[in-house]
Parts: structure tokens; C-alpha cells; sequence
């Protein structure tokens, strides 16, 4: 019997605290288990998953090479010479650096994910660029429906046997209710956020959504809010207008910026409801996840969203753009009583095991690498 174990090589530009890169760790994690033997390799020093991966036996590697040429060079000379089996990237540059180095020919099995919707894609020269590429990769995974139909239109050359859609993936077992949760246990309603600090986040849309709610709707709502970037190096100048914004109008008892946390599931556990306000996205994983935990769901009405929440039974949708449609989802849940939460609550949960559960997404990637 042989004992040779198959070989993947994960490719991502950093292991911070992302949805894409926790996906990628998760999707790392389960090959793992199976048996496989999986490395990681990425660029940025931002490390919050790698004590997970080395804890499961997963070797990290760091090219932590400044030079964008020198680093190309880099991985190119890693994925050649490493003897790998599958190659599984995320992310465009990283997608990008993994294409280059099939190039002119390759043994391994090449898997490319995109994780993003947003439409600026169509227009940026560098991002239509890097995914003329994807006609080297064997597979190109999207987590969404519209990040499938972006790849589509910047690269219509791509064979439509190379194009999937495998939403993101959640372990149901670790990700599940509370027995009896009771809802409003501080007599307001608990909302909870996990998105970074960036203005594609939208946190001036909600701030600017709160001061069109009365006095007594604003007491009857907490939000807290937990992302990285809450401190310098800083995204964009959002967080720090936010902050201006909660001080300048009192909202600090009304919303609170907490940094990530390893935390989240717990906290999220004691939500009544997971929200999200984002101009765009893929597929996000903090809606994934609230609602395998049954919680009731917000969120922007983008990319696949529409598709998984059904206004008024599993959640509501709002315009990102239009902070009085913000102002309304909330004004709607603050009327809604707990018995109807709760039974949002439970038709997520149902949704979510349908749709994430980790076998059945294992299962499509194991049947792209057959």
C-alpha cells in the first residue's frame, strides 16, 4: 500500500481576520482532515488565523517579499518545485501570481476563487487584467451568482465548464442556536455587526440612518459593531469618521466599535439579530453564519443576498445607499414582537444548513478535483 499523501498548496495574500480568508482556512482545515497534506502560503504579515492552522498540523508559509515582481517570482518558484497536486487560491493578486506560475505548463490541478462582487471590477484596467489569466486555472470557483456573472463579462473566453458557483462553507454542528434563546434580555433589541472598517462596510450609512429614528426607537436598539481596523494602519478614513459622528451626535450609547475578535461566534450567539450594510459583496460570511445560528437577519439588498434572504420571513433587505431605507428595516424590527423573531430565526437556521453545511460544500470542491 502507498503511502504517498496528496499535496495542496492554499494560496491567499494574508491569514487576517477576512471572510475570504476564513473560508480559506476552513476549506484548508476539512482537506486536512481527510487526509490530505495542505500548506498555506501568503505575503502580508497579518497572521490572526495561523495559530489555527499550525494547531491542525497545517505548515504556514511566509514570503513576506516587498518587491511585486521579486514575490511573483517567489511563488512561482514554490509552486514549481513544490510538488503539488492542487493549487487553491483567493483573491485576485493571489489568483493572479498562482496563473502566472502555470505558465507555460503545469502538473498540478489549479482551483482559482473569487470571492468579490463588486462592479468596479468591470471597470479597473488592473482587475479586468489579472483575470484574463483565469484561462490557466482548471476551475474558477465564485461564492455568488453575481461574482460569477462579473467573471463572465471581464473574460467571456473562459469555457463555461470551468465556472462554478460554491457558496461559502459552515460546520452546522459548531455553528447552531442557543436552546430557548430569549430575545430583548435587556429590554432593547441587540444587533450585532462583524464587517472590517472600511467604507464599503457603510457604517455612515447606518449612523446616518440613526438619527432619522426617534428618541424612543433609538432607546429601544443596541448595536455593536466588530471589525478590524479599528486602530492604525487604517483602511480608509471611515472608522475615524465614525467615531467623529457617534460623538458629535451622541449615539454612543446606541452603537458601540469593538475590534475583531476570535470571540464572534459567542458574541453572535447572544445577538437578536446579525446585520450587514454593505455597498457590496460576495457572499458574506457573518450572514452565513447568523443564520445557521438562527438569528434574524439585515442586510443589504446585493449580490446573492436577495437570493437566500426573503424580505419579511428570514430578514429584512435595505438599500445601502438610502440611509431612510436603513431607517426603516430598523424601525421594522423594533415593532416586530420576539415570537416573530424567533421564527425567523428558526427558518434561517433551516436555509443555512441546506445551503452551507460543510459536507455538502466539500463535496463540490472534492468533485472539481477528481
Amino acid at each position: 500500500m502507498s503511502d504517498y499523501r496528496i499535496n495542496c498548496l492554499f494560496v491567499i495574500d494574508d491569514l487576517g481576520s477576512g471572510g475570504s480568508q476564513r473560508q480559506m482556512v476552513e476549506t484548508a482545515l476539512q482537506f486536512a482532515k481527510l487526509g490530505y497534506n495542505v500548506n498555506v502560503a501568503y505575503y502580508f504579515m497579518r497572521d490572526y488565523y495561523e495559530d489555527i492552522l499550525i494547531s491542525n498540523n497545517i505548515k504556514t508559509i511566509k514570503i513576506l517579499i516587498g518587491s511585486p515582481l521579486k514575490r511573483i517570482l517567489k511563488f512561482r518558484h514554490l509552486i514549481r518545485k513544490g510538488n503539488y497536486d492542487y493549487v487553491i487560491s483567493y483573491l485576485g493578486v493571489p489568483n493572479f501570481i498562482c496563473e502566472l506560475a502555470s505558465i507555460p505548463s503545469k502538473k498540478w490541478r489549479l482551483i482559482v476563487n473569487e470571492r468579490s462582487a463588486d462592479p468596479k471590477i468591470l471597470s479597473s484596467f488592473k482587475s479586468w487584467f489579472i483575470r484574463l489569466f483565469h484561462l490557466s486555472a482548471d476551475n474558477i470557483v465564485c461564492n455568488s451568482v453575481s461574482s460569477l456573472n462579473i467573471v463572465r463579462k471581464v473574460n467571456p473566453f473562459i469555457p463555461e465548464r470551468k465556472l462554478s458557483v460554491i457558496y461559502n462553507m459552515i460546520d452546522p454542528d459548531l455553528w447552531k442556536p442557543l436552546d430557548a434563546y430569549q430575545f430583548r434580555k435587556s429590554g432593547q433589541l441587540r444587533i450585532v455587526v462583524a464587517a472590517s472598517q472600511r467604507y464599503l462596510k457603510n457604517l455612515s450609512g447606518l449612523l446616518k440612518a440613526l438619527l432619522l429614528l426617534t428618541d424612543e426607537e433609538k432607546r429601544s436598539l443596541s448595536i455593536d459593531w466588530y471589525g478590524d481596523r479599528l486602530q492604525p494602519p487604517f483602511l480608509d478614513n471611515s472608522v475615524i469618521e465614525g467615531m467623529d459622528f457617534i460623538e458629535r451626535f451622541q449615539l454612543n450609547d446606541i452603537i458601540r466599535l469593538f475590534p475583531a475578535t476570535k470571540n464572534i461566534k459567542n458574541i453572535m450567539l447572544e445577538a437578536d439579530v446579525i446585520a450587514l450594510f454593505s455597498f457590496f459583496e460576495g457572499l458574506p460570511n457573518s450572514i452565513c453564519e447568523g443564520m445557521a445560528l438562527g438569528k434574524p437577519v439585515i442586510a443589504s439588498s446585493v449580490s446573492d443576498i436577495p437570493l437566500i434572504i426573503e424580505d419579511g420571513i428570514n430578514g429584512k433587505l435595505c438599500n445601502p445607499g438610502d440611509p431612510e431605507s436603513i431607517a426603516a428595516v430598523l424601525r421594522w424590527f423594533s415593532e416586530q414582537d420576539n415570537e416573530m423573531l424567533a421564527q425567523m430565526g428558526r427558518s434561517n437556521r433551516k436555509k443555512a444548513v441546506e445551503l452551507f453545511d460543510k459536507n455538502i460544500i466539500m463535496d463540490k470542491y472534492l468533485e472539481l478535483i477528481k
